[in-house]
């Protein structure tokens, strides 16, 4: 039985599908050496081959793609390229898509890199809520970065430059080779425990994986992390990235941007102080309003038209205070007139007057009330008192009630 024949794009799209659904192909590495590099002018593509002693694959990267490699492609060269393998149609072709490239060797320190950002990452020395903020006017900057590099004077001139009144205080050391992280550690930890800055820069300029691995140490990320201080990394350029821009407070992309976040330019201090100038005026205008609007309402009132009126319900309380007063005094005197009365009538009932009205009188010895015969006897002199008058007797003759 014969086959169906099919036409070459057929042909193409099934080979095509077959690599594309192969999901070892998607993301793979592979070590080779360029050759036939060539770079496109006019579109900013490179296009290459990769080959050992005994295959080659043809190889693009596009200029979006190549334009965060740090080297110049060159035939010859052994190289580490990542990305995904397709076919080109028009050619019928299997070629390799490069979406990232690195010199031979470099390989190793990235994977190095990923494996210790990602244990860094899980411990939390990557945490946004443990980062601190950068001091808006710092009155001193520390700087740590290689002696004389051009990174040293950048950050010199533009602190210099945006903030006179700022000192900047340098400790410099090695930043690139085996004993760049030792220097490192120390500088963070004299800076930190030794120095008092406000901030501390750290930073150097750009270069390769391998120039700027020690920024990729533990032991300078933990002393990043340890560090009371904060601080902002400026390492290399904008398209590399360091374990020590993850742990650090603020991240620039180039030494000299490092220093334009550590302090404000005097133009920008000039504007902050003007909008605060402004905000203070709007918030003090505003007070004065207030206060002016609730002076006008109270200076509406009738109590401040005609202050005597304030007095008007006191004159009230004090009449109607009065007239309690003077009903209880009435009631009062009432009261004790009719005592009194009461006691004059009960005094006018007791009086001898009232007895003497009656027939009755009083016999006085001298001074003395006679009650009894047996205070007299026979010649004494005494007085009667009568109603209208008294009568001076002699005492003829006693005689006791028993005898009558």
């Amino acid at each position: 039985m014969s086959l169906k024949p099919i036409s070459v794009s057929e042909l193409t799209d099934i080979v095509q599908q077959t690599i594309v659904n192969q999901p070892l192909l998607r993301d793979v590495y592979v070590e080779g050496e360029i050759s036939n590099f060539n770079h496109h002018i006019s579109s900013g593509h490179y296009y290459f081959s990769l080959k050992d002693q005994e295959s080659l694959v043809p190889a693009v990267m596009f200029r979006y793609a190549n334009r965060s490699i740090n080297f110049r492609p060159e035939n010859g060269q052994r190289v580490l390229a990542r990305g995904k393998i397709d076919v080109y149609k028009r050619s019928g072709k299997y070629q390799m898509y490069v979406q990232h490239m690195e010199k031979y060797g470099a390989g190793n320190l990235h994977l190095e890199f990923e494996k210790l950002k990602k244990n860094l990452e899980k411990e939390g020395l990557f945490a946004i809520e443990r980062k601190r903020s950068i001091p808006l006017y710092p009155q001193k900057v520390g700087v740590i970065t290689g002696e004389g590099s051009a990174a040293q004077e950048d950050i010199i001139k533009t602190l210099t430059n945006r903030m006179p009144s700022t000192e900047v205080v340098v400790c410099p050391c090695l930043v690139q080779g085996q004993n760049a992280k030792f220097q490192i550690v120390q500088a963070l930890k004299k800076m930190d425990q030794e120095v008092d800055v406000d901030t501390i820069i750290l930073a150097r300029g750009g270069g390769s994986i391998e120039d700027l691995w020690a920024f990729n140490e533990e032991v300078v990320a933990r002393a990043i992390y340890s560090c009371s201080k904060p601080i902002i990394t400026g390492v290399g350029h904008e398209i590399d990235f360091t374990i020590a821009d993850f742990v650090a407070d603020f991240r620039a992309v180039t030494p000299t941007a490092a220093a334009q976040k550590a302090v404000c330019s005097s133009e920008e201090l000039e504007d902050d102080l003007s909008y605060l100038k402004r905000r203070l005026d709007s918030i003090v205008i505003n007070v004065l309003e207030k206060k002016l609007e609730k002076i006008n309402q109270i200076k509406q009132r009738n109590i401040l038209k005609r202050p005597i009126t304030m007095l008007d319900q006191y004159y009230q309380n004090v009449d109607i205070v009065s007239r309690q007063i003077s009903q209880e005094l009435k009631y009062l005197i009432e009261k004790k007139e009719d005592s009194t009365e009461n006691l004059a009538n009960r005094l006018e009932s007791l009086s001898p007057k009232n007895v003497f009205a009656r027939g009755y009188s009083v016999m006085k010895k001298q001074q003395d009330l006679v009650k009894s015969v047996d205070m007299v006897k026979v010649g004494d002199e005494v007085s009667v008192e009568l109603k209208d008058g008294k009568l001076k007797c002699n005492v003829n003759e006693v005689i006791p009630s028993e005898k009558i």
